[in-house]
C-alpha cells in the first residue's frame, strides 16, 4: 500500500499534501481549472498501455480523484524511477572505472586511441548531474562501485586486448576516489 511506503504519513495527511501539490501544480498549468469528467476519467490498464496509464494516473491525481488512482502500481513506478537513477550511476561508474583501470593497470595502451581523463571526467559529470536530483544515492556509491566493477574489467579487457584477470579481482577504487581523484591532463 502506498501509505505504508510513506511511513509516518497517514492516509489523510498524504491526501492533504497531495491535494496541496495538485492545487499548486494546476495553478502553474494553464487550462487545468474546471476539468470536466472526460478529462478526469480513468484510462487503460497498467499492463496494456503504460503511456496512457501514466497520463490517466496524473489526471486522476490532478483532479483529486484519489479513489481512481492505481496506488499499488503508481508506488511501483515511483520506486522504479529511483532504481533507474541508481542504474544510471552504476553505468557511469563502469565507464569511469574502465578508463581508470586502463590508466592504472594497462599503461601501454596507446594514448591517442584512449583518452582516459576525458572519459572519467565525462562520467563524473553525468554522476554529479544525477546526484543533484537524487543526493541520497551518494550513500549507495560504494555498493554501486562493487556492482559495476565486473563490467568495467570486461570492458577494459576488450579495449586492451587482454584478459579480465589482468585486473584486480575486486575494485581498487572507492566511490569517493572515482569522483575526486586527480587525473593527469
Amino acid at each position: 500500500c502506498v501509505y505504508e511506503l510513506l511511513g509516518t504519513f497517514g492516509q489523510q495527511a498524504f491526501e492533504e499534501a497531495l491535494r496541496s501539490k495538485v492545487a499548486s501544480a494546476s495553478d502553474l498549468s494553464p487550462g487545468t481549472e474546471g476539468r470536466d469528467a472526460d478529462q478526469c476519467r480513468v484510462a487503460p490498464e497498467y499492463e496494456t498501455d503504460l503511456a496512457a496509464w501514466t497520463v490517466a494516473q496524473a489526471q486522476a491525481l490532478r483532479c483529486g480523484r484519489f479513489a481512481d488512482v492505481d496506488a499499488s502500481n503508481v508506488a511501483e513506478e515511483l520506486i522504479g524511477l529511483g532504481r533507474q537513477e541508481g542504474d544510471a550511476i552504476e553505468y557511469w561508474l563502469e565507464v569511469a572505472m574502465t578508463h581508470l583501470l586502463m590508466v592504472d593497470f594497462h599503461a601501454g595502451f596507446p594514448e591517442q586511441i584512449h583518452k582516459p581523463t576525458r572519459e572519467v571526467e565525462r562520467a563524473r559529470d553525468h554522476i554529479n548531474d544525477i546526484l543533484k536530483e537524487s543526493p541520497s544515492l551518494r550513500e549507495a556509491g560504494d555498493e554501486l562501485v562493487k556492482s559495476a566493477y565486473k563490467s568495467a574489467t570486461l570492458h577494459a579487457s576488450m579495449l586492451a586486448h587482454c584478459s579480465e584477470f589482468d585486473f584486480p579481482g575486486r575494485s581498487p577504487y572507492t566511490f569517493k576516489e572515482i569522483m575526486e581523484r586527480h587525473l593527469p591532463e
